[in-house]
């Protein structure tokens, strides 16, 4: 069996758990585009490396 890969993107479900963030503030950081998104037919996803920069971002601005 192959080793399964990471995800490259995830869905804005995903997002909101992994940034602990409501779905609607993740909507918000989109469209505000703090949060790039990709749109596949009628998903919207978000690159793994577009979270851990928004969350940088964020951790430099706090301190």
């Amino acid at each position: 069996m192959a080793p399964s890969n990471p995800p490259i993107t995830v869905s804005v479900d995903d997002a909101v758990q992994r940034l602990g963030l409501s779905r609607m503030t993740i909507y918000r950081l989109i469209r505000s585009d703090q949060l790039r998104t990709l749109k596949v037919g009628r998903r919207r996803l978000i690159r793994v490396t577009e979270l851990d920069r928004f969350a940088a971002a964020r951790e430099r601005a706090s301190n």
